[in-house]
C-alpha cells in the first residue's frame, strides 16, 4: 500500500507540473520516514526498550505510526486539488487527528475482544505482547502501587491464558482507562475539525469528511 501513491503518480505525470511532482515526491519521502520512526518506537516499546511512556509520547508515536498514512492522504488531495498552504496543513493536521483516534479505538476494541469476534486477532493481544497503549499509560497513572505494580508484571511476562489476560483487563477498567480513551480521540478529532471547517467551503465532500470524523470514534469494527 506504501507505494501504489507513486504508481498512481507515475502514470499521471504527463498531467502534473515539475513544480507539483516534486512538491509531492518530498512529502511522499517525509511521511515514510515518520511512518517508519512510529513502527521502530511501537516495537521498541513494546519489547521492553522503554517502561515509562508518557501520553504525549504515545500520541506522538500514533500521529508517526498511524496518523501519518491519513495525513499524507489529506495533503496529497489538498496538493491535487491546488489547495493553498494554509488549506493543506489544516487538511493534513485532520487526517493525522483521524489517524490517531482510528489507532485509539483500535486500542479498545482489541482490549474488549471485538477484534477477535470479528477474526482479526486474539483477545488482549496487546496485553499479550506488552504494548504501552494509552490504556495502559492511564492506568499506571492512576492506579495504586499495588495495581500498578501487577499489571506492569503481567505485560512483561506476555501471557497467553485468558485468565491473567482477564485480570489485566479488569485492572484497567476499574481505572476508568476506556472511557478516557474514548474521551481523548473524540477530543482529538473534534479540536482538528473545529480549525479545518472554517477553511472548507460547504459541500457534499465537506459533508463526508465531517461523517469520517464520526465514523473513527464510534466505529465498533
Amino acid at each position: 500500500m506504501y507505494f501504489i501513491p507513486l504508481a498512481m503518480l507515475y502514470k499521471n505525470t504527463q498531467r502534473l507540473s515539475k513544480e507539483k511532482r516534486l512538491k509531492i515526491y518530498d512529502l511522499y519521502a517525509e511521511e515514510m520516514l515518520r511512518l517508519s520512526i512510529g513502527q521502530a518506537m511501537d516495537i521498541h516499546w513494546h519489547k521492553g526498550g522503554k517502561r515509562r511512556i508518557s501520553e504525549n509520547a504515545y500520541l506522538q508515536m500514533c500521529a508517526y505510526k498511524t496518523g501519518v498514512l491519513a495525513r499524507f492522504a489529506a495533503k496529497l488531495g489538498a496538493i491535487l486539488g491546488n489547495a493553498g498552504q494554509t488549506q493543506v496543513d489544516a487538511l493534513g493536521k485532520f487526517g493525522e487527528a483521524l489517524g490517531i483516534s482510528f489507532q485509539l479505538q483500535d486500542d479498545i476494541l482489541e482490549l474488549l475482544g471485538e477484534e477477535f469476534k470479528r477474526g482479526k486477532g486474539s483477545v488482549g493481544g496487546d496485553i499479550h505482547e506488552g504494548k504501552r497503549t494509552l490504556l495502559v499509560i492511564r492506568t499506571l497513572e492512576r492506579a495504586s502501587p499495588r495495581d500498578k505494580r501487577r499489571l506492569l508484571e503481567i505485560l512483561e511476562s506476555h501471557p497467553t491464558d485468558e485468565r491473567t489476560i482477564g485480570e489485566a483487563i479488569a485492572i484497567i477498567e476499574k481505572y476508568d482507562a476506556i472511557d478516557y480513551t474514548k474521551r481523548k480521540a473524540v477530543s482529538i478529532v473534534g479540536d482538528a475539525w473545529n480549525k479545518v471547517s472554517p477553511l472548507l467551503q460547504e459541500s457534499e465532500a465537506k459533508k463526508t469528511l465531517k461523517s469520517l470524523a464520526e465514523y473513527c470514534t464510534k466505529r465498533n469494527i
